[in-house]
């Protein structure tokens, strides 16, 4: 090989790489979903029992481990129900309020909407008998990229919710509702915001140049009053809702997906690259003919 090949192509090879250091694959812009979740840890005593339990251990996805087996109850129930009333319970739901195996699929976009995905809904009866204290709800969040369809995954994701329950007596204690409620006395459902998932800016991961976060958002979670968070041993502010003897309470989740573009290595534009190949080509040539 002479030496102005040699020269040439070894000018050549940074110049080609430098190119190559600006691409950038697309955005994925949507994902299909599958969310497993139920209770997994549930404290208090007279609790009746577990019922409608997780049916699905594996993801079905892609070539995704298997879900982390929790196993869990999609509805708890505890208490001896007094004559003529319903046994209070937990239950969870599609966004729909249809009940639930544990396992929920769907697809989302990403930099769009919030994405209706689960329900927890509180029917509170009258009881008798110790009940409910803590309760757990996990949930694992597989994605697979859709659009383009790379075979991108991300998860499974799991997330924690950590549940203080407070089965108040109708009567009150001393005659007062915990939270100071007028009879009959509400029952007190609080989020251990120690102990559970951040709502916002959870980082999914960083696929060909774009960083993916995750979103949360619970519609029916509001701030409720210092007794009530001190019922629950719980500082204020705390956030939860109270049901009412007789009704119905619920928390409805949503999630959304958003991206953000990562700076591209800074290197030359081509045509500046070109031309610096020809100006290193021609220092080269100039060399050799200085030599000769």
């Amino acid at each position: 090989m002479s030496k102005i090949t040699k020269l040439m192509l070894a000018l050549a090879l940074p110049a080609a790489l430098l190119a190559g250091g600006n691409a950038y694959a697309a955005k994925i812009t949507q994902w299909s979903y599958e969310n497993e979740f139920g209770f997994t840890a549930n404290t208090g005593t007279g609790l009746i029992s577990t019922v409608t339990t997780n049916t699905h251990p594996t993801f079905a996805l892609g070539t995704a481990p298997a879900n982390p087996a929790f196993g869990g109850a999609t509805t708890l129930r505890w208490g001896i129900p007094a004559s003529g009333s319903g046994q209070s319970r937990f239950r969870l739901s599609d966004s729909t309020g249809i009940p639930t195996d544990g396992k929920i699929t769907g697809a989302a976009n990403t930099d769009s909407a919030f994405v209706p995905d689960l329900s927890l809904f509180h029917d509170n009866f009258v009881i008798t008998g110790p009940s409910l204290t803590s309760a757990t709800l996990t949930g694992a969040l597989l994605l697979n990229a859709l659009v383009p369809a790379t075979g991108a995954e991300i998860g499974p994701l799991v997330g924690v919710f950590k549940i203080l329950f407070k089965e108040t007596p109708n009567a009150g204690t001393a005659g007062v509702c915990a939270d100071g409620a007028a009879r009959p006395c509400p029952d007190i459902f609080v989020i251990d915001q120690s102990a559970s998932t951040p709502l916002t800016n959870i980082l999914l991961g960083t696929i060909d140049g774009f960083k993916y976060f995750l979103d949360l958002d619970i519609t029916g979670l509001q701030a409720v009053g210092p007794q009530s968070c001190a019922a629950v041993g719980q500082p204020f502010p705390c956030f939860g809702f109270i049901t009412p003897e007789n009704k119905t309470s619920g928390l409805n989740i949503q999630f959304r997906i958003r991206s953000e573009k990562l700076p591209p290595t800074e290197t030359p534009e081509p045509g500046v690259l070109a031309l610096l190949g020809l100006g290193l080509a021609g220092f080269g040539f100039s060399q050799i003919r200085r030599r000769k």
